[in-house]
């Protein structure tokens, strides 16, 4: 991420709130071309198999400069730092080449309440020729006992515990700061334990989309072309630790879960071939 976002992110901390505009924020980019070396990069730190077509989170990377655009603005609800990814829904709607020339788009939605305080929804479409390829919606916690909503019930109809083990990794120390060398996520929180410490963390958690990501590479080495990634993530992963991907016979569902059984991402995956949006309840 150029040193400009970063900085504008970091300012958005001390700069007072603006009431948010009669219209959704709505900001474009047209015209990207991929980095064949910065996707081959983000496949050796997240472990995918395959960089063209581009890995299904990919994306998410190239557009992040122009969330952090929306979610810097002073009418944006929420300072940027501390921001914790909570929610995410990928929908791809056909496979991305890595010379393909890419237009983006990013819009915020308004501010619902949470039980750990607020959250608020990004939403990015990638187009390519005009056409939709690729859609995410990401969800971002402000953590605030003070408008904190009421949690929602815990399903108990599942025995997770009993999915079968697909595979183990360590998450090193250095993760975040890896990925955020390719992703451009330079989310204090995710660096050391010195800057998570000021939001609540006492080291530094991996992110999300990279703990998403690595369970991807195991559970699908060879993405279908029309798919969505549903992720809820359930409990930040404190670094380092060691991880466990477990999935149903059918690996339509999968956690993320910690050699104590702590369960960090729960997610889902369906494969469909027509080219109609698909997306997830809202937690």
């Amino acid at each position: 991420m150029p040193d400009f976002t970063l900085l504008r992110a970091a300012v958005s901390v001390l700069v007072p709130r603006q009431p948010p505009p009669a219209h959704p924020v709505h900001l474009e980019r047209d015209g990207l071309r991929v980095d064949p070396d910065r996707v081959a990069a983000y496949a050796r730190v997240c472990g995918a198999h395959e960089v063209d077509p581009l890995p299904i989170l990919y994306p998410h990377v190239l557009a992040f400069g122009l969330t952090m655009r929306v979610m810097s603005r002073r009418d944006f609800p929420f300072p940027a730092p501390g921001l914790i990814h909570v929610h995410d829904v990928v929908t791809q709607h056909h496979p991305i080449g890595i010379t393909d020339s890419l237009d983006l788009r990013a819009t915020a939605g308004e501010p619902r309440p949470h039980h750990r305080g607020r959250v608020i929804d990004v939403h990015t479409e990638v187009s390519v020729a005009g056409q939709p390829v690729w859609s995410q919606r990401s969800s971002y916690l402000r953590r605030d006992t003070r408008t904190r909503g009421a949690a929602p019930p815990r399903s108990t109809d599942d025995d997770l515990s009993a999915w079968p083990e697909i595979d183990r990794w360590p998450a090193a120390a250095d993760i975040g700061r890896r990925y955020a060398s390719v992703s451009g996520d330079r989310n204090p929180i995710h660096l050391s334990a010195l800057t998570a410490r000021p939001f609540g963390f006492r080291r530094a958690i991996a992110h999300g989309m990279w703990t998403t990501a690595r369970a991807l590479s195991s559970l699908q080495p060879e993405q279908p072309s029309a798919t969505t990634v549903a992720v809820d993530f359930m409990a930040p992963v404190t670094l380092p630790t060691t991880l466990i991907l477990a999935a149903t016979p059918a690996r339509d569902r999968f956690v993320v879960r910690s050699l104590n059984g702590r369960i960090h991402v729960s997610g889902s995956l369906r494969a469909h071939d027509d080219a109609g949006r698909h997306d997830a309840p809202s937690i």
